[in-house]
Order: C-alpha cells, then structure tokens, then sequence
C-alpha cells in the first residue's frame, strides 16, 4: 500500500464561510439539546461537565461558544 502524504490545508475564512448562520445544525449534530434560542444566541447543557441548567452558549452566525460553568 503506497502512502500519499498530501496536506489538506483549510483557510480560516472558508471554514466560517460555511458554518456562518448554521452553527445550530452542527452543535445539534454533535449531540447537544439547544435551549434558549433568541435571536443568533442559543443556550445548551456543558458536554464538558456535569451540568443541569445550559451554561454552554454560542452564536449562531459566528459559532464563538462560551461556558458560563466550567
């Protein structure tokens, strides 16, 4: 088997190009329950800690998330 040891570069402005206003698909496609959702902003349980009321938030246009818990 012969390795192709070809680099696949993404540039940052592409990547925000594609998610920009669908953030929501992809945090709801990792598993996340949103809540919360007004306007850009949606609120989500913390996949990261134990956590019952959503500390995790993001913006949907730009997908800059925040955890208010850990």
């Amino acid at each position: 088997m012969q390795s192709n040891n070809k680099k696949i570069t993404f540039k940052k402005e592409d990547v925000k190009a594609h998610f920009a206003g669908r953030w929501w698909d992809f945090y709801s496609g990792c598993g996340l329950e949103l809540r919360d959702k007004s306007g850009n902003e949606a609120k989500a349980v913390c996949p990261f800690h134990d956590d019952s009321d959503p500390s995790f938030s993001f913006n949907n246009q730009t997908g800059q998330c925040h955890c208010f818990g850990c």
